[in-house]
């Protein structure tokens, strides 16, 4: 009895491959990429924590090192630490200038100091008792200019003077600064959601965000003098430029935008804590990269002017890709497709010039000092970090009993990196970490905050 042979469809073959690679298509179009450019640098020390960053005119990238009392500065290839004779706190604030020295809040110190390339350091005492610094930027001339939550102002520190110009009440909370290319400074109130402006004669003109508690952060400018800032509770990239506002929302839901940079074609780089990405904002459409490692907290970015481009550098977990690789094969865009949230006309909602002056001898040496614990944090990832506690303990200077703030018992990377994993779980005392590292993609340096164990 003859056998009977079953014949397979000659289109089963095809269409399976047909689908198999649609299937693999549609996973590569619209997952997030994690892009082969990215190059690792681990750092020195295992506990240090890469926090700011910049990036001088050759290319040295300086960075400040939470739980640590040294500064760092990647360059030639490699990783130079310099002792500094303090324990940071939040070392929020990082800017060269023209000579390729960098200049950094030291908090403990209640000091701007400078280091030079060699490692020889300066600083500049303040007047306050107790200081609370945010975001520090140089301007072209060379003044060196940041946000002092303590007395709520924007200060300049230029020929050892510091010249401070009042911004609001003790709430206002001032955190992002930028300079533009005309030396108008810019700053974000995270306390009264308003971007602060000023002008070369020192006039002060505040403007009201779209959004209401939307968490301001960083904030830059970029060649063509629009004005771009972080919203992180609002999970949006905000835009001022031709009189009005511009939001952006961010594909991936809180994300955790914590910092900010614009480079010179245009496109605007930032961090998503919560998410581990790197995003990039383009011509209104956002893509996002993942980072080599899933445990990632990226905290703080830069761009490298001196190419087209832009590459950027990521802190937190530190990686580069050398110069002349920084042309990267272009990911596709994420799925979700950016919407303009909101598009508002701006108006001024108050100027007044308000300088006060004060000297700024230089100090060589100064007893350690951390913050009280009253101190209300200037860093704009501390809300979305940390539970929000009712202190009646104080005697406030406001008329009430009680005052809400956001607290942090310990560093800022630490508590920030176990929140974006357990939200409300920070009454637990830090894991230690795993080795930090920072990243880089082409030339955009990202600080990639370890993950806790």
């Amino acid at each position: 009895m003859p056998r009977r042979i079953w014949h397979r469809p000659v289109w089963l073959v095809p269409a399976t491959i047909v689908l198999v690679a649609g299937l693999g298509v549609l996973v590569w179009r619209f997952s997030p990429r994690c892009d082969p450019g990215f190059i690792e640098y681990r750092m020195l020390v295992k506990t240090d924590i890469p926090t700011a960053l910049a990036v001088a005119s050759d290319g040295a990238v300086w960075f400040t090192i939470e739980f640590s009392d040294a500064i760092a500065v990647f360059r030639n290839g490699k990783i130079e630490r310099f002792p500094k004779g303090t324990q940071n706190l939040e070392p929020l604030g990082l800017g060269v200038d023209a000579a390729g020295a960098a200049w950094y809040t030291d908090t403990p110190k209640r000091a701007i100091s400078r280091i030079s390339p060699d490692g020889s350091i300066r600083s500049f005492s303040l007047s306050t008792p107790i200081v609370n610094l945010g975001r520090l930027a140089v301007a072209p001339d060379g003044a060196v200019w940041f946000a002092d939550v303590t007395t709520a102002s924007v200060t300049q520190l230029q020929h050892g003077v510091f010249m401070r110009h009042d911004v609001g009440s003790l709430g206002a909370t001032p955190y992002g600064i930028a300079v533009d290319t005309g030396g108008t400074v810019w700053a974000t109130l995270q306390g009264e959601d308003k971007l602060a402006r000023i002008s070369s004669d020192s006039e002060v003109t505040k403007l009201d965000v779209p959004t209401h508690s939307s968490g301001l952060g960083d904030i830059a400018v970029d060649q063509s003098g629009a004005v771009w800032f972080l919203e992180l509770r609002a999970n949006k990239i905000g835009r001022f430029g031709e009189g009005r506002f511009t939001e952006f929302m961010i594909p991936t839901p809180s994300a955790g935008p914590t910092a900010l940079a614009a480079a010179p074609d245009g496109s605007v780089w930032f961090t998503e804590l919560s998410a581990g990405r790197l995003g990039r904002l383009r011509e209104g459409r956002v893509t996002e990269f993942r980072l080599p490692r899933a445990d990632s907290r990226p905290f703080g970015v830069t761009v490298d002017k001196q190419t087209m481009s832009g590459t950027p550098t990521l802190a937190g977990g530190w990686g580069c890709c050398p110069r002349s690789q920084h042309r990267l094969h272009e990911p596709q865009a994420s799925a979700h497709q950016p919407t303009m949230a909101t598009v508002r006309h701006a108006f001024a909602v108050r100027k007044r010039p308000t300088p006060t002056m004060s000297s700024a001898a230089p100090i060589w040496t100064h007893p350690i000092q951390r913050l009280l614990s009253q101190v209300r944090m200037s860093c704009p990832i501390c809300a979305a970090t940390t539970p929000t506690t009712t202190r009646t303990d104080a005697k406030p200077r406001l008329n009430t009993s009680t005052v809400k703030s956001p607290r942090m018992s310990f560093p800022l990377a630490i508590a920030a990196s176990r929140m974006a994993k357990a939200p409300g779980s920070g009454n637990n005392p830090p894991a230690m970490p795993k080795p930090s590292r920072m990243a880089r993609l082409g030339l955009v340096c990202v600080i990639a905050s370890m993950s806790c164990v």
